[in-house]
């Protein structure tokens, strides 16, 4: 980042006019845009990085959807953002916390866990359900907490998902009836014998 670059460089009028509710919400979200690209910038330094955190809590609680959907958008794959602001979020509409639960690398196995526990929003839990990092024990939580045919067949289809035996015992119980599900674990690159005995039986009836 350079001092004379206007797309990263804010200044205290921006600030003040990204924290005054009464600024037109196009005005607001274009500093939003300047903030979160000076937040990811590499150069940026500790003070400042601080500065801007302080600034996204106050903005995860913006009246501007459009604003807070631009945050969870642009701050999905950051390493960097403290997770209580990412967890706030994931609280949010949809259109907030999905962009989220389905990406954000800062939400840990316990995190998603409990977000999976916290809610019945079939959306939310197949967003869970697709992320690159599912483990057998978010895969276990997800199969009991949600009853849904397309959270089941999310994680079937997902590559990335680390599923037992166990697992796909469970799904099968739960789903046998459901064609979409029951194809996608037909489709399922190493699936263990038994499981696949038992797919071919329903897949043939």
């Amino acid at each position: 980042m350079t001092q004379n670059d206007p797309l990263t460089t804010l200044s205290r009028r921006d600030i003040e006019q990204l924290l005054n509710p009464n600024e037109a919400d196009a005005a607001r979200l274009n500093v939003s845009q300047k903030l979160v690209q000076h937040y990811t910038a590499d150069s940026i330094d500790p003070t400042q990085k601080q500065l801007a955190e302080q600034v996204f809590r106050l903005l995860v609680k913006d009246t501007s959807l459009e604003v807070r959907e631009m945050l969870a958008n642009n701050l999905k794959k950051s390493d960097l953002i403290p997770k209580e602001i990412i967890l706030t979020m994931t609280s949010d509409v949809d259109s907030v916390a999905l962009p989220l639960l389905s990406s954000s690398s800062v939400l840990t196995e316990s995190d998603l866990i409990e977000l999976v526990e916290s809610t019945q929003k079939v959306n939310r839990h197949v967003a869970i359900a697709g992320r690159d990092d599912v483990t057998h024990h978010i895969a276990e939580t997800l199969i009991e907490q949600s009853d849904a045919a397309p959270v089941a067949e999310t994680l079937v289809n997902n590559s990335n998902a680390i599923l037992t035996q166990d697992n796909f015992d469970a799904i099968l119980a739960k789903h046998e009836t459901s064609e979409n599900v029951m194809n996608a674990l037909a489709k399922r690159p190493e699936l263990p014998v038994a499981i696949a005995e038992k797919v071919i039986v329903h897949v043939s009836d």
